[in-house]
């Protein structure tokens, strides 16, 4: 037996008595008259498609708003950065963050072994554990 779907698609009679109905509210503020959808309407501009629009949309859905917004942000900012010229040096800000750290251990070896030794103990307790 075929889905519904395709049914309702072969059967004009079936298609019609399941077409999709909408309210659309009257300018007087009353129950609305009801339209049939359908390609005849044409094309409408869409309700949030202005700035009262984006304003309601704004204040019924925050987080998916800011979610956008944050990334059109986030592409306005990386796709107009200057790229790093093919011969330049790599730079690593974590590197020339620790740079006073990795000397001092460079200069201490047993400052080396003792930070090692310290972060082998979170390993052996979590096996331990398993």
């Amino acid at each position: 037996m075929p889905p519904p779907s395709l049914t309702v698609a072969r059967d004009p009679a079936a298609a019609a008595t399941t077409r999709h109905r909408k309210v659309h509210p009257t300018p007087g503020g009353g129950a609305g008259t009801t339209k049939e959808m359908g390609a005849a309407e044409g094309w409408a501009r869409p309700e949030w498609c202005s700035v009262a629009g984006a304003a309601a949309v704004l204040r019924r859905h925050p987080a998916p708003a800011l979610l956008g917004c944050g990334l059109l942000l986030f592409m306005a900012v990386e796709y107009t950065i200057p790229m790093v010229r093919p011969d330049a040096p790599p730079l690593d800000l974590g590197f020339v963050a620790t740079r006073g750290l990795h000397a001092a251990v460079a200069a201490r070896p047993w400052l080396n072994s003792l930070l090692a030794a310290l972060n082998t103990v979170p390993y052996l307790l979590n096996g331990s554990i398993l």
